[in-house]
C-alpha cells in the first residue's frame, strides 16, 4: 500500500487533533445533584480541583468517536492505494487474442471465449487502478489485440476509463493467431524515451508486464524468446477438450484436359479429443450441388511426438468433377455443429475457363517440356532463346506463364515462372556447392503441384545445393537440400525445381506428365 498525498493527511491530523484532546483536558466536568445542604459536602473542595485547567484524562467514549472520525478523515485525505499485482515499475501491456478461434462459444453463459477475455481484462484493469480517494491510480496500461497481426487499442495511459473502453472496442476476425508482432508492439512502447529520468531503476522501467489474454494454439509461440527482464501473465480461455471441426484448405481447379469441368478439394480438421463423423456438402451458386456418399471419419487431435504440441486429426476429400463452363462461387459446408460455425464452411469464386498462353524459354534440351506442353489445350505456346526473350518480356503479361529450363534472367519482371535447375535473379535462394546421386526424402503431398504426382521413384543425378530463405516455402526436400520450392515476391509467383528434367529419372515418369500441367 501506497500513499499519493501523505502530506495532506498528516497536516490534518496535526491540526486538529491536538485542540481536540486539549478541548478535553480544559472542559470543566461538573455533576449535578439536589442536597439539602453544602455546608457538609465532603467534596466541595474536588469541585476546585476540577475548574483546574489540566487533570488527568478519564475515559470518555465520545472523544473515542471524535478522534477516530478526525483520522479516518485524515487518512481519506492521505488517499491510500493497494497496487495488488501491479508492475514493479506501474507498467503493463493488456493483450488480447481476437482470432478465429476465441469466437468459439464455450464460456459460461454460452458467451465466446473473446467475451470472456474481455471481461477479465476489465476486472484486471478495476484491480490494477487500485487508487485513492480523488485518484484514478498510477498504474500505466497498454491495450493489444492480436491475430495474423497486433493493433495497439491504446498507448500507454493512466486513464481507467480509457483503458477499459479500448478493451471493450475489441472486435472478433476470422484469423490465425501470432502473438510476434504483439510482444514487438509491446517492447517497442515500453522503450523509456529518458532513461536519465528513471533513476537508480532505469533498466527496471524498459520492460512491462505482459499479460496475455488467449485460448492458446499460437503459431509462432515456438519462435519467442522472452528478455531477462520481462515477465508475461498468461489467463488462458476454453479447453482442448472442446470439439472443433474446421475447413482449413479449399481450392477448385479445371482439369488441364477438360477446362469446361470443376473440381473441388477439401482439407477438414478435427481439434477435439475424440474421433467425429461429418457429412461435407458441396455447394454451387448457393445450390446444393453434391454430399459425401457416407460420413467422413475425421481422427482426433494427438501430440507430435517431435514437437509436443497438440496436432488435429486431418483428412482430405476431393468432389467428383462436375460441369462448370462459367463463373461461379463454390462453397464446402460441414453438416455439422460445434462451438465455432465460422470455420464450418468456405467459400472462394471461381472465374470462365480460359486457355492459357505459356512461353516455354531454354538454353539447351527443351524437347521433354515442349512435348508435354503442346499436349496441353494452351491458348499459345512461344518459344524462346534467352536471347529473344530477353527482348520479347517487355511486354510480360501477354504470357500466363513463364516456363524456363536451365537459365533465368537476372532480374523478373512481375508474373509467373515455372524454372528448372538455374539460379540466376533468385536471390532468395543461397547456393553453397553442388550434389550428386540425391533422391525426394520428403514432400508436401496436399500441395496442388503434387496432385497425382509422387516422388518416391524420382532419382536425380545432379542438383544444386541451397540454403533457402527463411520465407520460402520448400515443397519437396530432397537428401542434400530443397529440391522444390515456391517463391512469392513483389508480384512474383515463382516454382524452382533445383534440377534439369533431363538430369533425373522424373522426365519419363508419369508423375512429372502430371506435375507440368498441375503447376501450369
Amino acid at each position: 500500500m501506497t500513499w499519493l498525498t501523505p502530506l495532506t493527511g498528516a497536516i490534518l491530523a496535526l491540526v486538529l487533533v491536538p485542540p481536540l484532546v486539549a478541548l478535553y483536558f480544559l472542559k470543566l466536568r461538573r455533576t449535578q445533584r439536589s442536597i439539602a445542604s453544602t455546608m457538609l459536602w465532603k467534596r466541595s473542595v474536588e469541585d476546585l480541583r476540577a475548574n483546574a485547567p489540566f487533570q488527568r484524562l478519564r475515559f470518555n467514549l465520545l472523544l473515542i468517536l471524535q478522534l477516530l472520525i478526525l483520522i479516518l478523515l485524515a487518512l481519506s485525505l492521505a488517499q491510500p492505494q493497494f497496487e495488488g499485482d501491479g508492475s514493479r515499475t506501474g507498467r503493463t501491456v493488456i493483450a488480447i487474442d481476437n482470432s478465429a478461434s476465441m469466437n468459439a462459444t464455450d464460456e459460461a453463459d454460452g458467451i465466446s471465449r473473446l467475451e470472456a477475455a474481455k471481461e477479465a481484462a476489465i476486472s484486471r484493469i478495476e484491480k490494477l487502478h487500485g487508487g485513492g480517494l480523488f485518484s484514478s491510480g498510477s498504474e500505466m496500461i497498454m491495450v493489444l489485440s492480436f491475430a495474423d497481426g497486433a493493433e495497439v487499442r491504446t498507448p500507454f495511459t493512466d486513464s481507467k476509463n480509457q483503458a477499459i473502453q479500448a478493451v471493450r472496442g475489441i472486435q472478433p476476425t476470422d484469423e490465425t493467431t501470432k502473438i510476434g508482432d504483439a510482444l514487438d508492439l509491446s517492447r517497442a512502447f515500453a522503450m523509456s524515451v529518458d532513461p536519465e529520468s528513471l533513476g537508480s531503476e532505469g533498466s527496471q522501467q524498459n520492460s512491462a508486464v505482459f499479460e496475455l489474454y488467449s485460448d492458446g494454439r499460437i503459431k509462432d509461440l515456438d519462435e519467442l524468446a522472452l528478455g531477462q527482464s520481462e515477465f508475461v501473465r498468461y489467463t488462458v480461455f476454453g479447453t482442448p477438450s472442446t470439439e472443433n471441426l474446421a475447413i482449413t484448405q479449399l481450392a477448385a481447379e479445371r482439369p488441364w484436359n477438360q477446362p469446361d469441368s470443376m473440381q473441388v478439394f477439401v482439407v477438414i480438421e478435427n481439434s477435439g479429443p475424440l474421433e467425429v463423423a461429418v457429412d461435407v456438402e458441396l455447394r454451387v451458386d448457393g445450390r446444393p450441388r453434391s454430399v459425401t456418399p457416407e460420413p467422413l471419419i475425421l481422427p482426433p487431435a494427438s501430440l507430435d511426438p517431435q514437437t509436443g504440441r497438440l496436432e488435429p486429426g486431418r483428412e482430405r476429400i476431393s468432389f467428383i468433377p462436375f460441369d462448370q463452363p462459367r463463373e461461379g462461387i463454390i462453397e464446402v459446408a460441414l453438416l455439422h455443429d460445434d462451438v465455432l460455425a465460422s470455420d464450418d464452411s468456405a467459400r472462394l469464386t471461381v472465374p470462365a475457363p480460359r486457355n492459357l498462353r505459356v512461353a516455354l524459354v531454354g538454353s539447351g534440351d527443351i524437347f521433354v517440356l515442349q512435348s508435354l506442353l503442346e499436349g496441353m489445350p494452351l491458348a499459345s505456346l512461344d518459344l524462346f532463346t534467352p536471347e529473344s526473350y530477353l527482348a520479347a518480356r517487355s511486354a510480360s503479361e501477354q504470357w500466363d506463364v513463364v516456363v524456363m529450363v536451365d537459365w533465368s534472367p537476372e532480374t523478373f519482371v512481375p508474373g509467373r515462372y515455372l524454372v528448372f535447375g538455374s539460379l540466376d535473379g533468385i536471390p532468395e535462394l543461397i547456393p553453397f556447392g553442388e550434389a550428386e546421386k540425391a533422391f525426394v526424402r520428403s514432400a508436401r503431398d496436399e500441395h496442388p503441384i503434387f496432385r497425382f504426382v509422387t516422388l518416391d521413384d524420382l532419382f536425380i543425378w545432379r542438383m544444386p545445393k541451397v540454403q533457402p530463405a527463411s520465407d520460402v516455402a520448400v515443397l519437396a526436400e530432397s537428401t542434400e537440400g530443397p529440391a522444390i520450392v515456391e517463391i512469392n515476391r513483389r508480384g512474383v509467383d515463382l516454382i524452382w525445381v533445383a534440377f534439369d528434367p533431363l538430369d533425373s529419372t522424373w522426365w519419363h515418369q508419369r508423375g512429372f506428365a502430371n506435375f507440368i500441367p498441375n503447376t501450369i
